[in-house]
């Protein structure tokens, strides 16, 4: 079933196609037809499913008609994905005239007030710190909000996100869609969806226990300081091109990264006490063209980080944290 058949716009499919895409994924084919009528929508599915394509192709459509405002607004717990949903949503409306912006803490302020200010967006992406921020110090209005989206939901719930999103809530007009993306419904965030959605549609394909059928889980049990031989040994002999491993510690990832890098791997590291520019520079690096000199990036549980890549391999070592692979794999939109 090709997306043309979902009932999305020429442009939209058309920036669709652009980006590599055909075939919608499960949670594409059952969450779009949903949101396109404006129901709203709890819906569940695992890392690598294209939940983000689900939300954001039906609402670029509805975007393309209207008034030019901010009228669509999407949450999300971290600064890096907000900067992977700002990249998917200007891949898709490539051939559409609007306009997407994100904000997000742990940059200047000024530029993001200025972008609000003076050029305006019909879609932003945003953690809720720094929306309410930029809301205190009246840079933006979400009076003509129509659609509010809450991405990986549970995790800005673990976060302590809740009382940020019950007054983003108040904030916003009782008049709207609203789309909730969630793993898990831990109480705290049933209380936050009683008081956002009206009878929502649910769509569930994220049974907890099992993971994505795109990923092999693999167990080595090894001793504490063979760890990272091991690792060394597994990276030099993969086909894979990139990695990314997590640590238990943001010392252990800084350790590990000065490791492998001894160890002539090409390495990036990533957790809560580097830099946004260093986050980024990590983030965007490009895969090395030797299949044997690994690209591979730390980081610890503190700092969460967003691939567009679908994860097809875990690793675990011991009672270390799991390695997880991220090669090129046949794609599926984000």
């Amino acid at each position: 079933m090709p997306f043309s058949s979902l009932g999305l716009p020429e442009p939209i499919t058309r920036g669709v196609r652009a980006a590599g895409y055909s075939i919608p994924t499960p949670i594409q084919a059952r969450a779009i037809p949903l949101i396109l009528p404006g129901h709203d929508v709890v819906a569940a599915a695992q890392t690598g499913s294209g939940k983000t394509a689900a939300f954001l192709l039906p609402i670029l459509s509805r975007l393309l008609d209207g008034p030019r405002a901010l009228r669509a607004l999407i949450l999300v717990p971290t600064r890096e994905l907000a900067a992977q949903v700002e990249e998917n949503a200007h891949a898709y409306s490539k051939y559409a005239e609007l306009s997407v912006g994100s904000v997000y803490g742990g940059v200047p302020i000024g530029p993001q007030e200025r972008m609000l200010r003076y050029e305006g967006v019909d879609l932003l992406v945003a953690t809720p710190g720094r929306l309410l921020d930029l809301h205190g110090r009246q840079s933006l209005t979400l009076d003509e909000v129509e659609v509010l989206v809450l991405d990986e939901a549970d995790r800005m719930v673990d976060m302590g996100f809740a009382p940020d999103l019950q007054r983003i809530l108040r904030l916003l007009p009782t008049k709207r869609q609203t789309l909730m993306f969630s793993a898990t419904m831990p109480p705290e965030l049933n209380r936050v969806a009683k008081e956002a959605l009206r009878n929502p549609q649910r769509v569930d394909l994220a049974p907890p226990s099992k993971p994505a059928e795109s990923i092999e889980q693999t167990f080595y049990p090894v001793p504490r300081h063979l760890k990272v031989d091991l690792l060394h040994e597994l990276l030099d002999k993969s086909e894979e091109r990139s990695a990314l491993v997590f640590t238990r510690t943001k010392h252990g990832a800084d350790r590990l990264y000065r490791q492998l890098k001894a160890r002539g791997h090409r390495v990036g590291v990533i957790h809560g006490d580097r830099s946004q520019g260093q986050r980024e520079r990590a983030r965007c690096w490009s895969p090395p063209t030797s299949p044997r000199a690994a690209s591979t990036w730390t980081t610890s549980p503190t700092s969460s980080t967003s691939t567009s890549r679908t994860p097809r391999r875990t690793t675990s070592t011991g009672s270390a944290a799991p390695a997880a692979w991220t090669p090129k794999v046949t794609r599926s939109p984000s």
